[in-house]
């Protein structure tokens, strides 16, 4: 437990740390309780879980009682990846938003950006570069579209089905793959975006799985909009 108190604050207070940029850097903070007192974090954390991480629930917020909870290191990716934003020629999006455009998934954009800290333009390109076809200009805007592109198959969707671990990428509840509890498919940019902007694709990589009621809650809000309002409508 010392160990996680210690690393959450060189995270925030050392800038020479390699990841600073991505907690302290980003104005990222502790809670005065918890800043200065071992004792106190240890007390409102409780004991760790075998195999669990310390993890914000909010990856914009900092380090407090309210927004820290214990979680698997599979959550606490997707966490970081469908809160985390990315600015790109002055227009800022959701990390999945932008792995959808470039033709990635959120796990290998998340991958290149963070631990391989490769420029915005390097990750997003690289798969365009190898398939030309499935190119989509990020200076220009311009992409596909709806549904003119290469649709997701039966396969598809079992595979995001296994990489979400079964669970909806909204509230973690746990989907089944048939019967009253089934997945339903969600395009993490929409095919009719509600407030305009750039449609999205039937390509695999912009697919997610929601439960029932949180699809029907995004409906053809973007990933940014509906965890906007996800988060104003539990604060």
């Amino acid at each position: 437990m010392y160990s996680i108190w210690l690393n959450m604050r060189q995270r925030c207070l050392t800038p020479t740390l390699k990841h600073y940029h991505h907690y302290g850097g980003r104005e990222i903070s502790i809670c005065d309780r918890w800043i200065n007192s071992f004792e106190n974090f240890n007390t409102d954390m409780g004991p760790r879980p075998f195999g669990m991480e310390l993890d914000r629930i909010d990856n914009n917020l900092g380090y407090s009682p309210e927004n820290c909870h214990w979680t698997d290191r599979r959550t606490q990716l997707n966490n970081r990846r469908n809160t985390i934003r990315l600015t790109f020629n002055n227009e800022t999006r959701l990390l999945t938003e932008w792995a959808a455009i470039a033709g990635l998934s959120p796990g290998t954009l998340w991958s290149r950006v963070f631990q391989r800290r490769w420029p915005l333009e390097k990750a997003f390109n690289k798969l365009a570069r190898r398939y030309p076809e499935r190119r989509v200009s990020l200076t220009s805007g311009r992409s596909p579209k709806p549904g003119s592109d290469e649709r997701y198959s039966p396969a598809d969707i079992a595979q995001i089905y296994t990489e979400q671990n079964g669970r909806c990428v909204g509230c973690q509840s746990h989907m089944q793959t048939s019967g009253r509890d089934k997945y339903h498919i969600d395009h993490i940019i929409p095919l009719q975006p509600r407030n305009g902007g750039i449609p999205g694709s039937n390509r695999p990589d912009n697919i997610q799985l929601l439960c029932k009621h949180c699809n029907s809650s995004k409906n053809n809000m973007s990933m940014e909009e509906w965890l906007s309002r996800r988060t104003s409508t539990f604060s």
